[in-house]
């Protein structure tokens, strides 16, 4: 608005002459440039002054034209007080950080391959990988990990492949829960875990029962930053064997 107020007085009235004659350095200013007949104080102030509110106004339209992304009310009403463009949404990304703007998606096999850097080791049934499950989908029960997955819609795994990640409810966790076993490599005599699957899709949800149970969403994913802090609050002893 103060773009096409300026310009409309600009282009209607030019004060750029008296504002020279009222300023101290008005003499120097008017000396320096009334050599050249073309650009003595009357003139020049006549012919830039408009020439200037014009483009003020087509600014002003322009930028009103532009297509903006939503903003919070917060946003709005800091930007009327404050109006530098974009300065408030910085600042304000600054110190809130916030995790949907920085998290990624990771596969939920590498949660259990980065738990043994927080302590718990799954090899050679060191500490329950059961345990660690159930405490995995009581999170996400909670909602402290976030999930997606992809659904087994079609008869070949590679179109199954190509079906894009969908945020999982909270409330299908009430019934389903991850199969561990799809994600790890298992010694066939003892029944141990030898290390982990280096294809995160065959991790899957699923409900226990007769015929393989019931299948939910493959290729389980979690948001990392929620990850992180979960492995940083858990503790082994709690998953420790029998």
């Amino acid at each position: 608005m103060w773009k096409r107020i300026s310009g409309g007085l600009l282009v209607f009235w030019t004060p750029i002459e008296r504002i020279l004659q009222w300023a101290e350095h008005a003499d120097f200013i008017t000396n320096s440039i009334g050599h050249l007949p073309m650009l003595s104080a009357p003139a020049w102030a006549a012919i830039v002054a408009p020439i200037i509110g014009v483009g003020l106004i087509v600014w002003d339209i322009w930028d009103r034209k532009r297509v903006r992304p939503p903003v919070d009310r917060d946003t709005r009403i800091a930007e009327k007080l404050w109006p530098t463009p974009n300065l408030w949404s910085r600042i304000k990304r600054y110190f809130t950080s916030s995790a949907e703007e920085e998290s990624v998606r990771m596969p939920l096999v590498e949660l259990y391959q980065q738990a043994k850097n927080y302590g718990v080791n799954f090899i050679r049934q060191e500490h329950s990988i059961l345990k660690f499950t159930n405490a995995v989908r009581q999170s996400a029960v909670d909602g402290t990990l976030d999930f997606w997955g992809r659904q087994h819609k079609h008869m070949f795994e590679e179109l199954n492949r190509r079906e894009p990640l969908i945020r999982i409810p909270t409330s299908h966790w009430h019934d389903f829960r991850p199969d561990w076993v799809t994600a790890v490599v298992l010694e066939m005599n003892q029944g141990s875990i030898l290390g982990f699957q280096n294809d995160n899709f065959p991790f899957r949800s699923y409900i226990p029962g007769g015929s393989g149970g019931r299948n939910g969403f493959y290729d389980l994913h979690i948001d990392q930053l929620q990850a992180n802090k979960w492995l940083r609050a858990i503790k082994p002893n709690d998953f420790s064997t029998p």
